[in-house]
């Protein structure tokens, strides 16, 4: 394992235009297999209240009373986007403790250590949506659960706090006002999700400015049903040099080239990309790439899936017919990229150098 290669890894992705399509023999299949296993792995984008462990939310509506369309498997839901959120809606507000929810933090980051050896996790969180916990109390239960799953597993984790867009502007204003009035080390910057088409993002620039102001970083949520125009907003007005998703710009190569140009990092998932655009290699992710992006893969909500982040990374490889290379950099990547002090992305990248070298992984 080169010492380039660990450095390097946005400027290899930015300038290596044509990844080589790989189609796996099972020897192929088995060698990525053993480097999935080996390799650890960091994410950048992880929703909190979608990778808790299912037996844990069922508990929770049990215990509360809380009805999901499936009690039996409450993260399961019927129909399109506008469905899932309302499951995702409950899903929040049925840890109505900060015990409760400091357990189902720490699960959810033991539960991909275990099958996914997760080194490090970004993870979208929006307090707003609690009416049973308020902003501190949300913070410090989520932050004591990435304490316990650090001392009890070895993997860390930071928070992004996540304006809910489906709320309006007032409640990004007053989580904005949260954030910056009661500070927390994990805390590590902004973003915005739900329903893309619901409010303007121009509804959203004076939130976004405030914590700009504050020192936080942020990022923006531009999933499939936001167009390229919005991604570029996201960039010259909000601020991000982190985009979630961007698949709009594959189709705009003018969008694509400034998003580029400015060293943005797109944090994609598999589980987005391949629902809507289907496990081809003609999925936008692949284009993205080929356009000369950086591009990661994280696992979005794999509570909801139930399928592990090494699950789909292997599938999004196979698919996308991706050589084990790319599996190395955009992790190297997403590490370049983490809201992480210096000394810890240090530790973390002289953990997987040396699981890599161990793997006897050549670059």
């Amino acid at each position: 394992m080169c010492t380039d290669m660990a450095t390097g890894a946005m400027s290899f992705i930015k300038e290596h235009l044509m990844w080589d399509r790989v189609i796996r023999t099972p020897e192929q299949l088995r060698a990525t297999r053993r480097l999935l296993a080996q390799l650890p792995k960091v994410e950048l984008h992880a929703h909190l209240a979608a990778s808790i462990p299912e037996r844990l939310v069922r508990e929770a509506a049990e215990k509360h009373g809380v009805r999901f369309p499936d009690p039996s498997h409450p993260y399961r839901f019927e129909g399109g986007f506008h469905e899932f959120l309302l499951v995702y809606e409950q899903v929040v507000d049925v840890f109505r403790t900060p015990e409760e929810l400091a357990r189902a933090t720490y699960e959810s980051l033991a539960a991909e250590a275990a099958r996914s050896n997760l080194r490090y996790r970004e993870m979208h969180y929006p307090p707003a949506l609690s009416r049973h916990l308020d902003y501190v109390e949300s913070v410090q239960a989520i932050a004591d659960g990435i304490e316990r799953a650090r001392r009890e597993t070895g993997v860390d984790a930071r928070i992004i706090i996540a304006i809910y867009r489906n709320q309006g502007r007032q409640a990004a204003e007053q989580l904005a006002a949260d954030m910056i009035a009661h500070p927390h080390p994990l805390v590590v910057g902004l973003g915005i999700e739900a329903e893309g088409t619901v409010a303007p993002i121009e509804w959203f620039h004076d939130a976004y400015a405030s914590i700009r102001e504050a020192g936080y970083p942020v990022t923006a949520h531009a999933e499939e049903h936001v167009d390229a125009e919005e991604a570029l907003y996201d960039l010259h007005s909000l601020g991000c040099r982190r985009i979630d998703h961007g698949y709009a710009l594959a189709g705009d190569p003018d969008a694509a080239a400034a998003v580029r140009e400015a060293g943005v990092h797109l944090a994609a998932t598999w589980i987005g990309a391949s629902d809507r655009f289907g496990k081809t290699p003609d999925n936008p992710i692949r284009t993205l790439l080929e356009q000369g992006l950086d591009v990661s893969i994280s696992s979005d909500a794999p509570g909801i899936s139930g399928i592990s982040l090494n699950e789909f990374l292997e599938d999004a490889l196979v698919s996308l017919q991706l050589p084990d290379r790319y599996l190395v950099e955009q992790n190297f990547s997403q590490l370049d990229h983490a809201w992480l002090g210096d000394e810890e992305k240090a530790a973390i990248r002289a953990e997987i150098t040396s699981a890599l070298a161990g793997a006897g992984f050549d670059a």
